[in-house]
């Protein structure tokens, strides 16, 4: 993907040279990560086989959050990760690379979850996801069945 200077034709900063994630923010946020190899554990989950545009698993973490947190489409996340030097990659190949990550988020927000809960000493905590949603047959003029679905991180089951 080519894109323009990280500078407008105004001579200002590309809106998206510094949004999101900036560099500072950032190696902050690598801080609060648990003290494991992130390569090999991304590695291991099948997040980072091939190693062409993304080459360390920080720069698909750091593509993973920018996806989620700024709310900005694949197309205009990979446009950010090619200004930011992340990665150079379409939005159907950042599409890719976030379906193979999912395994390895679940064992990262677990391996974090298990070491912060052990600093909480004496409160034990449990955490889990709880998603629902609604589903509506052919015809119909509402919500025939509500589905909910609870999983918890610390035994990586379904509950």
């Amino acid at each position: 993907m080519r894109l323009p200077d990280q500078e407008g034709s105004n001579g200002q900063a590309h809106p998206l040279a510094s949004y999101p994630l900036a560099d500072e923010d950032w190696s902050r946020a690598l801080g609060l990560m648990p003290p494991t190899d992130l390569d090999a554990s991304a590695r291991e989950a099948g997040a980072l086989v091939r190693r062409r545009e993304v080459r360390a698993a920080s720069d698909l973490l750091r593509l993973v959050l920018a996806y989620s947190l700024c709310d900005w489409p694949l197309v205009l996340v990979a446009a950010w990760a090619c200004l930011k030097g992340v990665a150079n990659l379409s939005g159907v190949a950042l599409r890719k690379r976030l379906r193979a990550a999912k395994g390895w988020m679940g064992l990262l927000v677990a391996t974090w979850v298990t070491r912060n809960r052990c600093e909480l000493a004496g409160r034990p905590v449990r955490l889990r996801l709880m998603d629902a949603t609604t589903v509506s047959g052919p015809g119909s003029k509402g919500t025939d069945w509500r589905m909910h679905v609870s999983f918890d991180l610390g035994q990586m089951c379904i509950d």
